[in-house]
């Protein structure tokens, strides 16, 4: 049974899609963790300041959707070259 297991993992690491897939959703997830804290330090940078209308304009929250899908959106087209360069090499996957 082990061995049954084992095989069908290295067919699914075999199979291109499937590295592009992983590696493209791996890289875009690892990006956009990074800058989500670096909008929650701008997000406490304007909100403690002195400014009312900055205050009012940054924190709306149709500014806050627009953030995510805009970082989120950035780092998909950012990454596309993932997409278009890895492929599947044997049992593992390749970017060239």
């Amino acid at each position: 049974q082990i061995n049954n297991h084992m095989y069908a993992f290295l067919r699914i690491t075999a199979n291109t899609d499937y590295c592009k897939a992983r590696n493209y959703i791996a890289a875009v997830a690892t990006l956009c963790s990074l800058s989500f804290p670096c909008w929650a330090s701008f997000d406490h940078f304007i909100s403690t300041s002195r400014n009312a209308n900055r205050r009012k304009y940054w924190t709306s929250k149709i500014f806050v959707y627009f953030a995510i899908f805009g970082t989120i959106l950035f780092w998909l087209i950012i990454q596309l070259p993932i997409v278009i360069f890895s492929k599947a090499n044997g049992e593992s996957c390749i970017t060239t």
